[in-house]
């Protein structure tokens, strides 16, 4: 790749790297690209460790992704498991307290909300939910793909009781935005102990205050015995921005959310134009890896 390497990229010294997926690493079409693929071989041969951190639960997260041998850990829920695949079993893991996933619900109950539950990498959501997902902002791709990665729950109080202590975190979708903003800051204050993000417009993603992407980054970090300074971390949505901030070269791709591109180091180009491969060709140019 041709153009020189600014200061800040050269006083970066590159030793670990981690990527949301859709919106960063996937294109518009939830596929990884030649030239992504081709940067995250770069990083595995470089020695560089490479984690996937992304909102998804475990059981779709795309085959293509965990055949790469560049990864080795890959986050998902928002932080809530991590998988190790050179041990193939998850190494840390946080959920849902009872009284919490009452209290959510219990906040919930006078909005027009999708209610999805995750379990052990499993993703369940509320009939009435699956039945009309346009009621509740589901529209295009993501209505295909809801469709096909949620199992359906008919009776959602039931679902609860029977999985008490086993929910590692909660989705609600509603589709008017000051509604979203309105229930958001309620959970805020009425639910003790909870993080709250959201990957996209409609959702308000909910788990333990232990969760968060950049929580469960620093996890693998230390395990690796490296420090979030050196590490590259590339994202799109909110539920990025922990991570971001935290990481020494933090990445916010420039068809991600303004506040976010805001508060990283680097803009990269659209995910549609290979736009993580592009600031990993930089970095790794830059010989300080």
């Amino acid at each position: 790749m041709s153009g020189s390497i600014d200061k800040r990229e050269a006083s970066f010294h590159l030793t670990c790297a981690a990527f949301d997926l859709d919106g960063t690493l996937l294109n518009a079409q939830s596929r990884l690209s030649d030239g992504n693929r081709a940067a995250l071989e770069a990083l595995e041969a470089a020695g560089i460790p490479v984690i996937i951190a992304s909102g998804r639960p475990f059981s779709t997260i795309p085959a293509e992704i965990l055949a790469l041998d560049a990864v080795r850990y890959v986050v998902t829920g928002n932080g809530v498991r991590i998988y190790d695949k050179a041990q193939d079993a998850t190494i840390y893991r946080c959920s849902l307290a009872p009284a919490q996933v009452d209290a959510i619900l219990q906040t919930a109950q006078y909005y027009p909300v999708g209610k999805e539950f995750f379990i052990s990498g499993d993703a369940f959501a509320d009939r009435r939910f699956l039945d009309a997902p346009e009621q509740f902002g589901v529209h295009g791709a993501a209505f295909d793909y809801l469709l096909r990665t949620r199992k359906p729950v008919d009776d959602v109080g039931a679902f609860v009781r029977a999985n008490a202590g086993e929910i590692d975190s909660m989705g609600l979708s509603i589709a008017d935005g000051a509604l979203k903003d309105q229930l958001w800051q309620r959970l805020a204050r009425e639910v003790e102990d909870v993080y709250i993000t959201s990957s996209l417009p409609r959702l308000i993603e909910i788990a333990d205050a232990r969760a968060g992407k950049a929580a469960a980054i620093a996890v693998v970090l230390e395990r690796l015995g490296l420090e979030a300074s050196g590490l590259a971390a590339f994202g799109d949505a909110d539920n990025d921005l922990g991570m971001i901030e935290a990481a020494g070269w933090g990445v916010a791709m420039a068809n991600g959310a303004a506040h976010l591109k805001e508060k990283a180091r680097h803009i990269a180009p659209d995910h549609d134009v290979d736009g993580v491969a592009q600031v990993i060709w930089r970095l790794l140019e830059g010989g300080h890896t």
